[in-house]
């Protein structure tokens, strides 16, 4: 069974539970496996042979200590991944879609929009709409800043200067 593309539709709540609370050690090498592999073919009879379970076995354990079955566990992190990348790079969204380990752009789309309510272009989109708001609200905090303080730098500065031409 192949986790790539597993056609899932629920992309539950984002906050993948951390490696370190998973109590068992097989279902966190599990984890860490998803977590360093992501971006490639993960199947469940690989991820179960690298902690010698069954599939089903693995399932049941991993679905029991971290709430979720492992396909939508890596799911969120491909999510989080791709999330991550919109914010950071000006990667396309075909080519964040290609390093997260999918491959089917129109389910991409839908999971990210039920985890993040909006489409990974128009999320793209709101941010850069948020960022010169950001930047104008800060440079305009320091030209505040500036303003009020100029004056009384240029009054040390002439105060000084009069100090050394006596």
């Amino acid at each position: 069974m192949t986790l790539k593309n597993t056609g899932e539709s629920e992309v539950s709540a984002l906050t993948t539970t951390p490696d370190e609370e998973a109590q068992d050690p097989r279902v966190r090498k599990v984890i860490a496996l998803m977590r360093d592999n992501y971006h490639r073919e993960l199947t469940l009879g690989k991820l179960a042979d690298s902690v010698q379970l069954s599939v089903w076995h693995l399932c049941h354990l991993f679905k029991n200590e971290t709430g979720k079955p492992p396909a939508q566990f890596l799911k969120s992190i491909r999510m989080e991944e791709a999330r991550r990348l919109l914010e950071s790079t000006v990667l396309s969204v075909k080519e964040v879609i290609n390093k997260v380990g999918m491959s089917d752009q129109s389910h991409f789309v839908k999971d990210f929009k039920r985890a993040y309510g909006d489409t990974p272009t128009r999320y793209r989109s709101s941010l850069r709409a948020e960022q010169p708001r950001a930047n104008a609200a800060a440079a305009s905090a320091t030209a505040t800043h500036e303003t009020r303080h100029a004056p009384a730098q240029e009054l040390r500065h002439s105060q000084r200067a009069g100090e050394h031409k006596d």
